[in-house]
């Protein structure tokens, strides 16, 4: 009867249970939803929080920033006018509003307005005079740092921040560039910017709409500590979201609270609750009427069985469609029993040379002989699960490494063996992954990780990437050695805080527009300022960093230290701007000279050519003797005077403008010698071709008659002179060759001949001034080539130079390589 009666309760029983269960999930679920509505209504609360902070610290700013501009104004004239004020402060200020006024207070007395209007009375005002404003001025000139008052209320209406900036006049360039410069302080710039404007560009006033209260804090910088300015007071003590917003001396703190305050309970709360409430009753209603009705109930197992069925083929299908894992199935004495298609893929057999091998057939002999499968296949009997990661074999002998995971499989479903009868061992699951790829990946990007660190590292310059501001994110070990800075003090930063002013304005626009163009940059050169305060020339290349749908994220690049290039660079200007005066100094000096020491030269000359002609005979031997000395040595001096005005005009006459027949300039130079070599009886070889170079024919003339001359001069006094004159290609130019059968010349003295006023043999035995091998060289190089000598005593020498093909700076015309021939 009791147990009848049980019966007759037990569907309601079982229905009032669903009901619990499911009311029960519906509670979690609601629960559930209203902390995720909580999270994502802080989130919200947040994110507006952090654009209003933005864009209140982008407003402020970008206001402040003109009272940086107007110190800069005052460094470059400590004495501008009134008016020069009002222009730079007119074109400054343009376009930009909420800015009250603008100024300027020498030695902190108002001296400079800007609108003038409404504030004439105000010049002259002496600012420390005010007690309520003597604090704050005493603390920007004393301090020398940018200094933030208010939100405070104007006499003339409207509430305003008064920003003071102190003005310091630096005392050097290198002082000029650095953050707060050492020197005399001229007075401080003062900005009164105007609240409501701030607070409007920043949409404090309707951002949040109906959905989120506002209120700031922080008067004077003072942050959280600082006096409310902006809404309730009290919303600070209701939790709420807050941001602080930087100032240049302090910050004002946001806070920010949904209307009506913090809500865990979603607004679909009660509808999640209704629908629960009735999938409770739906569900407790259909099981008890599967409960009441064995029949109904055994259909629906029946049903389930199919289902199960259908799911098992279902499982068969996808185990089969899987190719990255081997999925089989092994029997409780360890036979495989099934195969997919993924196993025969990995491990190469096909299912029906598999089924019924034993599963050691895939471990190498060593594990195989040790019984290392049948460990595995004990400890997944014992605990139901083992894995492992370990080799694997395939059927052409080849192993792989691979993570195979054993599960074994009971008839009552338990995982574990518990002892019993019950439970019995139906087989085994086993689920192999072929590790190749993964660790052929791994060990990829480790060695491409080590490539990245050591290319880095061995790097002379430093490797940075930043966001779309210019804030560094990244920062290789190499700018502490470039800036002082440690990467970690880097991230985050500016980069433009670490440069000159106008050097961080100019990588502030560069940045700007290559976000907006997308386009590199390369070899840009600013000035940073290191760690210790030394000024750091870098030399700067970067690209954008891309986004997958196209915008710029950030920018990444390197940065090279060239601030020895730098002085390098400058010192050598200063050498050459010094050379240059200097050889123009000395050019006017040899013409001046040259002039004036031969008009009286050519009077000596005279008169001493008047004495001989007149008193030759007249007087005693000893007078004789003393006029002929007179005369030869004021021609010797005039001869000096015009090689040497020779030498000092070669490198003053103009470049080569076009081909010059060297052949035609060695017939002129021989011509020229005819006489004295018929005289001597000496004979002269000329080169059957000779090419057509850029060069002076009158100077390449020169070198040939200095040559010939020299040989004529230096000839041995035993043997007839033979001169052989040469010409062959060498490379991209032509090598000429002057030979003899001369004296020669010692080894000792090939380098001194070239030189100005250097002699072997005195003037009596070898008359000449000196020069002349000194004019042939200086011809040489100045078209480019090199000269040089090779001789042996008693012998003869040779003097060989050669001339490019091309001028020097490869503008000029290239040589006809296909000359006329030369005469002999």
């Amino acid at each position: 009867m009791r147990r009848a009666r049980l019966e007759s309760l037990l569907p309601e029983m079982a229905a009032a249970l669903v009901v619990l269960l499911v009311l029960g999930g519906v509670f979690l679920v609601d629960a559930a939803d209203g902390r995720r509505y909580a999270e994502q209504t802080a989130a919200g609360v947040t994110g507006q929080a952090a654009a209003i902070r933005a864009r209140v610290e982008q407003s402020l700013n970008a206001r402040l920033f003109l009272v940086r501009s107007l110190v800069a104004l005052v460094r470059s004239n400590p004495d501008l006018t009134q008016t020069e004020f009002e222009e730079a402060a007119a074109a400054a200020a343009e376009g930009i509003t909420g800015v009250r006024s603008l100024a300027l207070a020498r030695n902190a007395v108002a001296t400079h307005f800007y609108p003038l209007a409404g504030n004439e009375q105000a010049i002259g005002h002496d600012l420390l005079a005010d007690p309520n404003r003597r604090g704050a001025i005493m603390e920007v000139l004393g301090k020398r740092r940018f200094l933030i008052q208010g939100p405070v209320p104007l006499l003339q209406g409207g509430v305003a921040v008064v920003g003071r900036l102190p003005v310091v006049l630096p005392d050097n360039a290198t002082a000029a560039i650095q953050g707060t410069p050492r020197g005399k302080v001229w007075g401080l710039a003062v900005i009164i910017i105007d609240v409501e404007t701030i607070l409007r560009e920043a949409g404090v006033a309707d951002a949040g709409g109906e959905s989120v209260e506002f209120a700031m804090r922080g008067r004077d910088g003072l942050g959280a500590s600082g006096e409310v300015f902006l809404g309730r007071p009290e919303l600070f003590g209701e939790a709420p979201v807050l941001a602080d917003i930087t100032l240049p001396n302090g910050t004002w703190q946001l806070g920010a609270l949904p209307r009506g305050g913090w809500s865990s309970q979603s607004p679909y709360s009660a509808s999640l609750r209704l629908l629960g409430g009735l999938l409770a009753a739906a569900c407790g209603f259909a099981v008890w009427r599967l409960v009441r009705d064995p029949i109904n109930l055994r259909r629906e197992v029946a049903a389930a069985r199919e289902t199960v069925l259908v799911s098992e083929c279902r499982q068969s299908m996808l185990v089969d469609s899987v190719e990255d894992y081997a999925i089989y199935m092994l029997g409780p004495d360890g036979t495989i029993a099934s195969w997919s298609n993924g196993a025969r893929r990995i491990v190469g057999y096909g299912a029906e040379e598999i089924i019924g091998q034993h599963y050691r057939l895939f471990f190498l002999p060593d594990a195989a002989l040790a019984g290392v499968p049948d460990v595995e296949l004990a400890v997944a009997r014992e605990q139901g699960r083992h894995s492992a990661e370990r080799w694997h074999l395939r059927r052409d002998g080849s192993r792989f490494p691979s993570v195979t995971t054993i599960a074994g499989i009971r008839e009552d479903g338990r995982k574990e063996f518990r002892g019993g009868g019950e439970g019995r061992l139906l087989g085994f699951s086993v689920v192999t992954h072929d590790l190749t790829q993964r660790i052929e990946i791994e060990n990829n990007l480790r060695e491409s990780n080590r490539r990245f660190q050591d290319i880095v590292g061995m790097a002379g310059e430093f490797i940075w990437e930043s966001d779309i501001a210019g804030r560094y994110t990244f920062a290789s070990d190499r700018v502490q050695d470039v800036l002082g800075h440690s990467p970690a003090e880097l991230l985050h930063c500016a980069m433009i805080d670490m440069m000159a002013p106008e050097d961080g304005a100019r990588m502030t626009a560069m940045l700007r527009n290559r976000a907006a163009t997308a386009h590199p940059f390369r070899h840009e050169e600013f000035r940073c300022i290191g760690k210790d305060g030394r000024t750091v020339w870098l030399w700067i290349s970067g690209i954008p960093i891309l986004h997958a749908d196209g915008h710029v994220t950030g920018f990444r690049g390197v940065a090279q230290d060239i601030s020895d290039q730098k002085v390098i660079e400058n010192r050598l200007r200063r050498t050459v701007e010094k050379l240059e005066r200097s050889n123009v100094e000395l050019a006017r000096f040899a013409e001046v000279a040259a002039h004036d020491l031969q008009e009286p030269l050519r009077i000596m000359v005279s008169y001493a050519n008047l004495l001989v002609r007149r008193y030759s005979g007249r007087l005693d031997k000893d007078a004789d003797d003393f006029l002929g000395f007179i005369v030869e040595s004021s021609v010797r001096m005039k001869c000096l005077i015009q090689d040497l005005l020779r030498y000092s005009l070669i490198e003053r006459s103009d470049p080569p403008a076009s081909l010059a027949d060297t052949g035609a300039c060695i017939r002129e130079a021989a011509n020229g010698m005819k006489d004295i070599v018929h005289a001597i009886g000496a004979t002269i070889d000329l080169p059957d071709h000779a090419p057509r170079l850029p060069g002076d024919a009158r100077q390449i003339t020169e070198i040939f008659r200095n040559l010939l001359a020299n040989a004529i001069e230096y000839r041995a006094p035993d043997r007839d002179l033979k001169i052989g004159i040469g010409v062959k290609p060498v490379g991209s130019a032509w090598e000429f060759s002057v030979s003899d059968n001369g004296i020669g010349i010692e080894a000792r003295y090939f380098d001194r001949i070239f030189m100005v006023f250097e002699r072997l043999h005195t003037h009596q035995v070898h008359p000449g001034t000196g020069i002349g091998l000194a004019i042939c060289r200086k011809i040489v190089e100045r078209h480019g080539g090199t000269m040089s000598v090779s001789s042996v005593p008693g012998s003869g020498s040779v003097f060989s130079f050669t001339l490019p093909a091309a001028a020097a700076d490869d503008h000029g015309p290239r040589a006809e390589l296909v000359a006329e021939p030369a005469a002999s």
